[in-house]
């Protein structure tokens, strides 16, 4: 069954407004907030599928493969970065990314982290967890096996990835019939496919008041935002052709003066250092809990 799923449901409503949703039960009823919203999501899982309204080949290649795996799901009408739809919702700042990164994102990329940041707020808003998917992927014959597992799943770790461009060294935290839920070292890259409560929704939103990095960098940043780097192997979801984006690969490719070299390199060695005092903590703190 195809859906539409209403982006307007967030539309105008500051961040603040939804984000309160999870403070206030800690305040008022002594409830932290991450298990108040573990509670909430025990509901349904939605799945939303993010689709440019211009790429209908797109959405008739993925209608048809839903319907072949048996999978209900919305379609999300994505922000089109070309024509500047993300502009009234987008936080970016030029200055910082160039900065940091020595790379501007571009129309593509914005609308991209647009299109999921208001996924992440209709998280919060309907306090039901979403199977959010990009809509250049591919099924394993087992998805519907692998979404099962990820509902009864999702309340515990949060966010669960089911694809990933980079293989990382991870840890296995445990077994579920064919299925190993692991935890990456290094974020696995890409945000094709992945399952989201809404604690971990208000967890990544509460650090997205400036973007400067693409979505798929941001969500890697456990460290920063506290939402853990959690995958589901092997992995249900293959992602398409690097040929088929819709985003401008061309930027990567861009000159850059050494100074700014530099400044680049000096960045990531800090990034570096804050994930590996992360994961030591993380391994010291599950070390603690299992003794």
């Amino acid at each position: 069954m195809i859906h539409q799923h209403d982006r307007r449901l967030v539309a105008g409503r500051p961040v603040w407004a939804l984000l309160i949703v999870v403070l206030a039960p800690s305040l008022l009823g002594g409830l932290t907030p991450i298990a108040n919203i573990t509670a909430w999501s025990l509901q349904v899982m939605k799945i939303v599928i993010i689709n440019l309204e211009r790429s209908t080949w797109r959405r008739s290649q993925m209608e048809r493969k839903c319907a072949a795996a048996g999978i209900s799901v919305e379609f999300f009408k994505a922000f089109d970065g070309s024509k500047g739809e993300h502009v009234a919702l987008s936080r970016y700042d030029d200055a910082m990314a160039f900065w940091l990164t020595g790379h501007r994102l571009t129309p593509g990329e914005l609308g991209c982290f647009a299109s999921h940041y208001t996924l992440w707020l209709s998280c919060v808003e309907l306090r039901q967890p979403l199977l959010i998917l990009e809509d250049d992927i591919d099924f394993s014959p087992r998805i519907s096996e692998a979404i099962a597992v990820l509902e009864a799943l999702v309340p515990r770790y949060q966010m669960i990835r089911l694809a990933g461009t980079r293989a990382r060294e991870h840890r296995v935290l445990e077994k579920v019939g064919a299925w190993e839920i692991v935890r990456f070292n290094k974020g696995p890259y890409g945000t094709t496919a992945y399952a989201i409560s809404p604690a971990a929704a208000a967890m990544l939103l509460a650090k997205a008041n400036t973007w400067w990095l693409t979505v798929d960098r941001y969500v890697d940043r456990f460290w920063s935002h506290g939402v853990q780097s959690v995958g589901i192997l092997p992995y249900p979801v293959m992602h398409g052709s690097p040929a088929d984006t819709e985003i401008e690969p061309h930027r990567f490719h861009a000159k850059h003066s050494f100074a700014v070299g530099l400044r680049r390199e000096g960045w990531r060695l800090v990034e570096d250092g804050r994930r590996l005092a992360a994961n030591w903590g993380y391994k010291l703190g599950r070390q603690s809990a299992l003794q």
